[in-house]
């Protein structure tokens, strides 16, 4: 008797040690994705100054030989702790990530016209970080769909599991004996 216990406690303890480990990566993935994607949008928008830039020149570049990807690019002049800086910047905020959809780069590079000045806004401590426009697509929303609602069954799974242990264990208190003790 004591072994048939033994054995359905030590599957369970494996079960919940199972769970806990994919819900610590997905932890960790979530906390990368926070710390990579959305962090430095909400740190730009809070903290970037604002400045004029004049649009010198813009470009559609293109990555990929059979998949295709896009993104739109614009050299820019610009004003910041007190000096002059010509930079490329992305279309996309602080994301220089490519894009599928060519259109949607294009569109975004006929919005700004060379030779005139737009808004756009620097990091005092790091006047070389600029933004033309802030994120314009959040496309990486997507990537926490699925893991998130995979995320909450886990967690849902190892509660459960977590319950039924410690009803478990309960039950198993008093009534569990050593082999050779009476």
């Amino acid at each position: 008797m004591w072994t048939r216990d033994f054995k359905q406690t030590g599957n369970r303890i494996l079960i919940l040690l199972a769970q806990f480990v994919i819900l610590l990566c997905f932890i960790i993935y979530f906390d990368f994705l926070y710390f990579t994607n959305f962090r430095p949008d909400i740190q730009a928008e809070q903290n970037f100054q604002q400045s004029q830039c004049l649009v010198m020149s813009k470009k559609l570049v293109t990555r990929g030989k059979f998949f295709k990807r896009y993104r739109a690019e614009f050299l820019v002049n610009y004003h910041a702790n007190g000096a002059q800086y010509n930079r490329w910047v992305s279309g996309n905020g602080l994301d220089n990530s490519y894009s599928h959809n060519e259109t949607s780069q294009e569109v975004i590079l006929s919005n700004y016209d060379n030779g005139v000045n737009y808004q756009c806004w620097y990091d005092p401590k790091n006047a070389e970080k600029i933004i033309l426009l802030f994120r314009q697509n959040w496309y990486s929303l997507y990537s926490f769909i699925l893991p998130g609602i995979a995320g909450l069954i886990v967690l849902l799974f190892f509660c459960k599991s977590t319950l039924v242990f410690m009803r478990m264990m309960r039950e198993n208190q008093g009534s569990l004996k050593m082999p050779g003790k009476l």
